[in-house]
């Protein structure tokens, strides 16, 4: 329960951020298409990215006295057995009076969005229709606003007689565009995000855009712009029947549209402020970011490399080639068995626990220096080694080893010494 709250909370924080970087920056632009494209990838990444949380592995080591809490003195059956007495306090039951809360309203926009598509199919019931080739137009005696529901275009019988082909032209738009579909996915988060402010406000910038596209193919099929402009200002002014889940044709704010029509189009490059928003993702993945601890035994950090000590020897070809330095074996284990064992970089893994480091010693260096290819052989046969040597500790005869999965490193030193005289 706490969770789902939780996770409510940060996708009305995403929603929040999302918004005021669209408002800042291409809010006043011309790129309808854009627009459209980033309020319904803000909404999107806002519910996904809250699930997506990444998680940062850190390893860290502990003694086996830490697994248990130990008591001293007395310990008599009445401290045993004795009932633990708790306190209810508001703070405990504040989770669930926010969820039945949340269910309230999350109920209510719900029965909303229903009875709209209810009143929807009741006025295409009751109107008369005509069909022309791609949409279905139907005419009602009811005082609605025009708007259209997927491939039906809903128009009162005196819009229809007066302002049909400009009405038509408007609604084919939005159909053509499919502003229904963000329209059904905008509404559906509706219903989790009511409580959310912000989030009916990027609704209201998506069916406003709607309505600027829609617009924008009006113009450009000829309709005269102050004709069209006065058909909107006297629709918006009047007082009519309408959907709370459908694009009207005086949907958003027309005075806005007006000015968006006027408005001269906005220069391609800059287009570029999109690119703001991809550090706004790179934020909200860190601020999500989970950190997971593995816990690594102790004990295992001196027994695995003494395990090891006795059964690693010095390649001949490493010998012969000089090679030496430090290596680092990244080891993975499940129930005593090695799963994978890799010479990685050890700077690539700073929060892997790390055993003590083991240290290989040799005798005789080379004292010419060895080809390229000699020391390559040199190298690989060391890695070969490292490898050989971590594969046997699957036969490792340790409880805590064999008792659990791990994942640590191995840090081994291959030294060589001038030959004792």
């Amino acid at each position: 329960m706490t969770l789902f709250l939780s996770y409510l909370l940060k996708v009305s924080v995403c929603t929040a951020v999302f918004y005021i970087a669209y408002i800042l920056t291409l809010s006043k632009e011309t790129f309808f298409k854009l627009n459209r494209i980033v309020i319904l990838s803000s909404v999107l990444a806002s519910v996904v990215l809250p699930l997506c949380t990444l998680k940062i592995t850190k390893g860290i080591i502990v003694s086996q006295e830490l697994a248990q809490d130990t008591f001293y003195g007395e310990v008599t059956g009445e401290h045993l057995f004795a009932p633990s007495v708790s306190n209810t306090v508001w703070t405990d039951l504040l989770p669930s009076a926010l969820l039945i809360l949340f269910l309230i309203g999350a109920a209510i926009v719900s029965l909303r969005n229903l009875y709209g598509v209810f009143q929807i199919f009741r006025i295409i019931k009751n109107s008369s229709h005509e069909i022309r080739s791609d949409v279905k137009i139907y005419i009602s005696n009811d005082n609605v606003i025009p708007f259209s529901w997927f491939r039906n275009i809903i128009i009162s019988a005196e819009d229809y007689k007066t302002n049909r082909e400009v009405i038509i032209k408007h609604e084919r738009a939005h159909i053509k565009l499919k502003h229904n579909y963000d329209l059904l996915f905008i509404n559906t988060v509706a219903i989790f995000q009511w409580f959310n402010p912000i989030f009916w406000f990027l609704r209201k910038e998506l069916i406003t855009i709607h309505e600027y596209q829609a617009d924008n193919q009006v113009l450009k099929n000829g309709i005269d712009a102050r004709k069209y402009q006065y058909l909107l200002i006297s629709k918006g002014t009047m007082q009519s029947f309408s959907i709370p889940v459908v694009n009207h044709l005086c949907s958003g704010n027309f005075q806005k549209r007006i000015k968006m029509m006027l408005k001269k189009r906005s220069s391609p490059n800059k287009a570029i402020k999109v690119l703001l928003l991809i550090p706004l993702l790179a934020i909200a993945v860190a601020a999500f970011a989970k950190t997971e601890y593995v816990v690594f035994p102790k004990s295992l950090t001196t027994e695995i490399p003494k395990y090891v000590a006795v059964r690693i020897a010095y390649p001949e070809e490493a010998k012969n080639a000089g090679t030496s330095g430090e290596f680092h074996v990244r080891i993975k284990s499940e129930n005593g068995e090695v799963k994978q064992a890799e010479v990685v970089d050890i700077k690539k893994y700073p929060n892997i626990p790390s055993c003590e480091p083991l240290i290989v010693v040799a005798y005789g260096k080379s004292t010419e220096k060895p080809a390229e290819t000699e020391s390559v052989k040199g190298l690989a046969s060391i890695e070969n080694e490292l490898l050989r040597a971590a594969a046997l500790l699957s036969q490792f005869d340790n409880p805590e080893w064999k008792n659990g999965n791990h994942d640590f490193i191995l840090p081994v030193v291959f030294e060589l010494r001038k030959p004792k005289h």
